[in-house]
């Protein structure tokens, strides 16, 4: 099967509706599309991606037609994201159902453990990745043209540990499995060690295991290293 990456612009975080969709697959040109959600954007969001409901206005809603021609693309071929629940889920709130797939945020931190962060536009510049500079962050398309070179560099990676054939396999393998944390990249003690904080502010660590939003990655790194320390 070829893969198709793919990278979403949405409404915000509360229920993130569709904005707009990039996605490329196998050796193709990139396709993107804007849609006109149902639900009103968030402000957090437009600072992020800067897109607003007047660049929107003329855009078409997300259709029954584009939720068939997705489900067909995502079910033809193996989808690819950073970060992919979260790209799942807002795919899911239009309709279109994505079973698994690879995410290259957690092969990343599976190959890669000794990375300060694990962000795409971190990945692109801390392992020197060949990306047009014009490829701009936080939309879609520009998001997919850094995925492209992120997946490309994780292949060669994983390709040292088994045979080609087997290389996503593997990267699907490793994309369910839970990922191990081992530095925080947010908040106070951003880019410290987790089991030093275990030890040193356990209360920050109770803190957050009690956030009903916590990341499930996180989550299961931080009971590990309270089981560990």
């Amino acid at each position: 099967m070829k893969t198709i990456l793919y990278d979403t612009e949405t409404t915000g975080l509360k229920y993130p509706r569709l904005i707009q969709i990039a996605y490329k697959v196998g050796p193709d040109e990139i396709e993107q599309k804007f849609f006109k959600p149902a639900v009103p954007i968030e402000f957090g969001a437009m600072a992020t991606h800067h897109i607003t409901e007047e660049d929107l206005a003329d855009k078409p809603k997300f259709s029954e037609e584009d939720r068939n021609m997705y489900l067909k693309l995502f079910q033809e071929n193996i989808p690819v994201a950073h970060n992919l629940e979260f790209d799942i889920d807002v795919m899911r709130n239009e309709g279109v159902i994505i079973s698994g797939g690879i995410c290259t945020l957690k092969v990343a931190r599976k190959i890669l453990p000794d990375q300060e962060q694990y962000k795409m536009q971190y990945l692109r510049y801390s392992l020197g990745l060949e990306v047009d500079r014009d490829a701009a962050a936080h939309d879609a398309k520009g998001d997919v043209i850094v995925l492209d070179a992120l997946f490309k560099f994780l292949f060669k990676e994983v390709e040292k540990q088994v045979p080609t054939a087997e290389v996503l396999n593997k990267m699907i393998e490793i994309t369910n499995q839970p990922s191990l944390i081992t530095r925080f990249c947010f908040g106070k003690h951003s880019g410290k060690n987790i089991k030093d904080i275990v030890i040193s502010n356990y209360g920050y660590i109770e803190w957050l295991l009690k956030q009903s939003t916590l990341d499930k990655d996180l989550r299961y790194s931080l009971n590990y290293f309270v089981k560990n320390k």
